[in-house]
């Protein structure tokens, strides 16, 4: 029997689907990734805007008419009892929380059941689940579930429920072995990477710092980070980019720059406590890339406080970001307010991606000619994609001795 899967969203639902194949794989189904080869299409699914959701129920029609048996993951069904019981009740769905049961809900849908298991009851066994990489190279690493925040526009929190964090020790034996392997990239990821261990009396700092003890030839990355949970460990953060295992890279979204909105937000720190953080990276961590998210649009923000955001971007230049218009998602507060005119949010968003660009280039002209540390994880189309320290993505038409290692790499272009 053979099964393809299809993901949408972050880099936890791509860990979800690499574990259903694992574990599929592991009971002797065949992992395709050609969809027209495949009996069994499992759709992993995200739920943080209209359009990805939009996707996953085109994608559920699409495959259905080409004759497909379609089974259900990830966010957008485990987040909505209504839905299961409506336009999603006659498919099986595998859960969030049970991944561990793919196995026997591939099994009992191939023989004409429907099988929903959608309990919100987390478990640390998630970890210990066998994984198929979609890049060999890269072994992406879920360090917890769920959040310790409610944001009010979010619709991931009712999927993914309160955190679990996982024990330390469980986390570095996977690194371990996935090194082992050949593994050049460890990708840690979660809904919050900076609240890792805060229910288990420990902090991503002194995890971290354990896997990247480890011996061997490999790079570290370090997932999404509230402010929130930043603060209480940034001098420990310095310390933890500054690792060479580590990539200087941190993903801090600050999400609007103005303090009302991230109150109607619910987002629980000031826009003076991220000014603090990228300040104290910068300061102690030289050439780190930093990254952050705006919403741009959401109902309470006025003309004046979109202004403040600009204005925040625009004195720090912060070097990736994550520009998005906001979507009302179903059953969150923030849906129950009056949203702006779609031409407000439109021109709001176009006036932020041009202030990016505005700076974004000749920040990245300053490594032209230098000579830096690539760590080669893919090749595509000819042409050979890498990161540098600080994760900056490099393109090499040049074809290395092995793009498996670590070399150095003269940036011409």
């Amino acid at each position: 029997m053979r099964v393809a899967i299809r993901t949408f969203g972050c880099s936890l639902n791509q860990a979800d689907s690499e574990a259903i194949a694992g574990l599929l794989k592991s009971k002797d189904y065949e992992i395709v990734d050609d969809e027209s080869l495949a009996d069994v299409v499992i759709i992993n699914s995200c739920t943080v805007k209209n359009k990805a959701e939009n996707k996953f129920f085109k994608s559920i029609k699409e495959l259905e008419e080409q004759g497909k048996t379609v089974i259900l993951a990830g966010c957008v069904p485990q987040a909505d009892p209504k839905l299961r019981t409506s336009k999603l009740k006659e498919y099986s769905i595998i859960g969030t929380n049970h991944i561990g049961d793919a196995d026997t809900i591939v099994e009992k849908t191939i023989a004409g059941e429907i099988v929903q298991l959608t309990s919100k009851q987390q478990s640390e066994s998630r970890i210990a689940l066998p994984s198929v990489r979609t890049n060999p190279l890269v072994e992406i690493i879920p360090i917890s579930e769920g959040c310790m925040e409610s944001c009010h526009y979010c619709k991931t929190k009712h999927a993914r429920g309160n955190q679990l964090s996982y024990r330390p020790r469980v986390i570095v034996e996977r690194a371990q072995q996935a090194i082992s392997e050949g593994v050049k990239e460890i990708w840690l990821t979660s809904q919050d990477c900076g609240s890792y261990g805060l229910d288990i009396g420990t902090n991503l700092v002194e995890m971290v710092m354990q896997i990247a003890r480890l011996e061997g030839n490999f790079m570290i990355r370090v997932g999404m980070a509230n402010p929130t949970y930043m603060l209480p460990i940034l001098e420990g953060l310095v310390e933890l980019f500054n690792h060479p295992k580590v990539y200087k890279f941190c993903h801090v979204p600050v999400q609007a720059g103005d303090d009302q909105v991230l109150k109607d937000m619910n987002r629980t720190y000031t826009v003076a406590d991220f000014k603090k953080i990228v300040q104290t990276l910068r300061k102690g961590v030289p050439e780190i890339t930093i990254a952050t998210d705006i919403i741009c649009g959401y109902p309470t923000e006025s003309n004046e406080q979109f202004e403040n955001t600009l204005n925040l971007i625009r004195e720090l230049q912060i070097e990736i970001v994550n520009i998005s218009r906001f979507w009302p998602r179903p059953n969150t507060p923030a849906a129950r307010l009056h949203k702006h005119d779609g031409n407000v949010t439109l021109e709001r968003s176009k006036r932020l991606v041009e202030l990016y660009h505005s700076y974004r280039f000749d920040q990245l002209k300053q490594f032209i000619g230098s000579k830096q540390a690539i760590v080669w994880t893919q090749e595509v189309n000819g042409k050979y994609l890498g990161r540098t320290p600080n994760y900056t993505l490099v393109e090499s038409k040049e074809k290395s001795e092995t793009i498996k290692g670590v070399e150095g790499h003269h940036l011409v272009s």
